[in-house]
This record gives C-alpha cells, structure tokens and sequence, in this order.
C-alpha cells in the first residue's frame, strides 16, 4: 500500500498499469505480492513499457521509510475526513465547486448524474475502479 501511495501521488498512468499488473500476478498467477522482491519484479515489470522500471524500484525501496508511510497516513486521513467506510470512496467536484461523495459501484449512475454526465452516443461508461 506504502509503494501504491508514494506511486500513485504522482503518476496515476503509472498506478493504474501498476494495479493490473498485481491483480493478475496475484488472482490469476497466485503470486506472492506481499513478498518484496516479488513485488518489486511484478512492479518493475509492469512500468517497464514506460521507462519507469527505475523510478518503481526507488519507490518501492522507499516505500517503507518515512515517505510512503506519510503518504499513506495522509491519504487515509483525509478518507476518513470524508467520511469514507468502505471502497470504493470517491469524492467528486463538479466545475461549480460543489463536491459530494459517493461509495460502492452500484452508485456510478448517481456520480455521473451528479457530475453532470452525458451518456455516450455510442458504445459504453468504461470506468476504472
């Protein structure tokens, strides 16, 4: 969590290949993700198409010093702050400034109602989560 935190805070292209990557090495692979060096390969592996194998490695490393861990503390107290018990928690601001939360999938429609949303012409919502 220390090393999604300190690499999600910066690079969000990066945590998103970083989350599929550890999701099929560990549900569909059965990897061992909690171990460092394993995580430290499916990591490296996974931003290696980005030329950010190195800045991983660093981050990975650093992960648990000071860094990540205050990374993660803020990250779960402004959770909290919000309100937040369950995930996914999202917080959305719409462009008049007003801000609302919202909690579980099944509340994706009420998020792009709130958001004011329009529904593609063609095809599907694909969402990250």
């Amino acid at each position: 969590m220390r090393a999604l935190a300190t690499l999600g805070s910066t690079n969000q292209s990066s945590l998103t290949s970083a989350l599929d990557a550890l999701w099929e090495e560990f549900f569909v692979h059965h990897a061992r993700t909690e171990e460092p060096a394993e995580l430290r390969r499916i990591l490296s592996k996974a931003l290696e198409s980005q030329g950010l194998a190195d800045e991983i490695l660093r981050r990975a490393a650093s992960a648990n010093a000071d860094g990540g861990k205050a990374i993660l503390t803020a990250n779960t107290e402004e959770a909290f702050h919000n309100g937040a018990f369950g995930v996914p928690w999202l917080v959305c601001t719409r462009s008049d400034g007003q801000q609302e939360s919202f909690w579980g999938v099944d509340h994706l429609g009420r998020l792009a109602a709130f958001l004011e949303l329009d529904k593609p012409a063609a095809g599907k919502w694909i969402s990250l989560l």
